[in-house]
């Protein structure tokens, strides 16, 4: 009886032990398990991170230089500025909205900034200076194109009369027709003596422009048979 209740108490013993044992061993794997989540956890942040900075080109500056050129070096009402680079792949003239597209028309005067982003996660900016200046621009009546008001007279007289007939005014589209007439007359100082008759009418409108001149910095008014037209014109600022 002595014997059995020692062999009870031994076995209780070993139990507890083992069950012990079994714990700490459930416990250690618990306590690897956890480390192991935390830790993969964090390489991912991390390289979900980096990505993310790589994907927005702001990582690290580009070894890639950029320079804005303009589509003319004079001034003009249409200017438009290109970012070029050599391996660029997106485009901003705010450095917020990016885009395939490096070009702008110019607006204003001033600083123009232009940023891009190359193709392998870097980025990088270029400048110009913009002035701005008034021009004026012309264009006249074409030949055969004026059209004219009614004849009216002036009478002179004159040692010297050179006749042109309103048939010949009327067909090379002129503005003056003469008729002389040989007189004597106390109008006259000399001989011969001439009365002249000239009919003169005035251009009113025309229907045959010719083409705009090139911009210019002289305003030189306007008419019936030309017209005028001014614009803020731009280009890029010499240094």
């Amino acid at each position: 009886m002595l014997m059995n209740k020692k062999g009870f108490a031994v076995s209780v013993i070993l139990y507890s032990i083992c069950f012990l044992i079994v714990t700490m061993l459930f416990m250690l794997l618990a306590i690897v398990r956890t480390r192991y989540n935390v830790s993969d956890k964090l390489r991912k942040n991390v390289i979900d991170s980096v990505n993310g900075e790589i994907d927005v080109g702001n990582l690290f500056p580009s070894n890639e230089k950029c320079v804005i050129t303009a589509n003319s070096e004079d001034f003009t009402d249409n200017l438009t500025l290109s970012i070029e680079v050599s391996n660029g792949k997106l485009y901003s003239w705010d450095g917020e909205s990016y885009s395939t597209s490096n070009t702008v028309t110019v607006n204003r005067s001033g600083l123009y900034t232009g940023y891009f982003k190359d193709s392998v996660g870097g980025n990088g900016t270029c400048e110009v200076n913009i002035e701005s200046k008034t021009k004026y621009s012309y264009r006249t009546c074409a030949d055969g194109g004026i059209s004219y008001g009614e004849w009216y007279a002036e009478e002179s007289y004159s040692s010297t009369c050179e006749e042109i007939t309103k048939t010949k005014a009327e067909s090379e589209n002129l503005d003056t027709y003469r008729i002389c007439n040989e007189e004597t007359s106390s109008s006259c100082e000399t001989t011969p003596c001439y009365r002249v008759m000239t009919y003169k009418r005035n251009a009113v409108g025309c229907n045959n422009w010719s083409a705009w001149s090139a911009w210019q910095d002289t305003f030189e008014g306007s008419s019936a048979i030309k017209e005028s037209k001014s614009a803020t014109t731009y280009r890029i600022k010499n240094s």
